[in-house]
């Protein structure tokens, strides 16, 4: 299993946490952690490395989750 956002779908929360976070002068965590375009890859590239990687019988699909939080302490955590 293969798990990454989708950059078909928008981030939801995550884009303006990040850019509050670095507007704040939050230092990133590992590199490039603020880039949302490091973490995320469409399903058709997805496919092809996947397939290029020669595995077979593939299924690649888009399963939209909610993240929620207990309180904004908990969501700053994340």
């Amino acid at each position: 299993m293969v798990s990454t956002w989708a950059s078909e779908r928008p981030l939801g929360l995550f884009g303006p946490m990040t850019e509050v976070l670095q507007k704040a002068g939050m230092e990133e965590p590992y590199p490039r952690a603020f880039d949302p375009q490091s973490y995320s890859l469409g399903a058709a590239e997805l496919r092809r490395l996947l397939s290029d990687a020669s595995l077979r019988e593939l299924v690649v699909e888009t399963v939209e989750l909610d993240a929620v939080w207990r309180d904004a302490e908990d969501a700053v955590a994340t």
